[in-house]
């Protein structure tokens, strides 16, 4: 009677193996991604051959963080870690059919390495994409916000010209013998320039930030640069209300 026992709990064991088994080899038929995400199409259909770890059936993306990944030239690496050191760098991120609309985001990654083919270091920004108006593979507009400038002389940036001892604009003179005349509903001003040397803060859109050389107030030539000369001089128009 105790060899039956033995035998038939035995058996019971055999057969609760064999159902694990069976439930093990089941699991195996539903797939499941480590992440929440997005599946998309299916890359095989019944009667393919699939083979284990080779054969990708669907792709997951996930979208919920999003991740946005970019390269930046390798002359902007000391400023951007700079500004890592001080705390998290601020991204926005646009769509370039619809600059308006401006998603928020920060760096969560920067490379270990520059890219000696294009001169470029890779990084990642991170975008909450909660509504998930973004998608993988997307091309998107984006900017890093590395430092805020406070009282800086800003020019357009037509007026800064590149010489052979770097960057310089013609300034007008602060002559007491101007020439002023009236032509039809125009004030002419005749006069004369000088070249200033300045040192470059930064260039965005159409403002060049200036940091030495060029002080608040001064007038600098934003055209026909290629007829100008040291002592030079120009004509400078502005509107007036009454006529001759």
């Amino acid at each position: 009677m105790r060899a039956n026992a033995d035998a038939a709990q035995a058996t019971v064991a055999a057969d609760t193996a064999t159902l694990d088994l069976a439930r093990l080899q089941l699991g195996y038929t539903t797939l499941r991604a480590p992440f929440a995400g997005l599946v998309g199409a299916k890359l095989v259909f019944p009667g393919a051959a699939v083979k284990i770890n080779e054969t990708a059936l669907a792709v997951v993306n996930r979208v919920r963080p999003l991740y946005v990944s970019f390269a930046v030239p390798e002359r902007y690496l000391p400023r951007i870690r700079a500004a890592m050191s001080k705390g998290a760098v601020k991204a926005s991120v646009s769509l370039p059919e619809d600059r308006g609309q401006v998603f928020q985001g920060f760096i969560r990654f920067i490379d270990n390495a520059v890219d000696p083919a294009t001169g470029t270091i890779r990084m990642k920004a991170e975008l909450d994409n909660s509504a998930e108006k973004l998608a993988p593979g997307q091309y998107l507009n984006l900017s890093l916000l590395l430092d805020v400038l406070r009282d800086s002389v800003a020019v357009p940036k037509e007026a800064v010209q590149q010489g052979p001892e770097g960057a310089f604009v013609y300034v007008l003179k602060a002559d007491a013998g101007t020439e002023v005349r009236k032509v039809e509903i125009h004030k002419v001003e005749i006069r004369k320039v000088e070249i200033r040397k300045v040192e470059l803060a930064l260039i965005h859109n159409n403002l060049a930030a200036i940091a030495k050389g060029l002080s608040a107030g001064e007038t600098v030539v934003t055209d026909g640069h290629l007829r100008l000369t040291p002592g030079g001089t120009v004509k400078v128009k502005s509107l007036v209300r009454e006529r001759p």
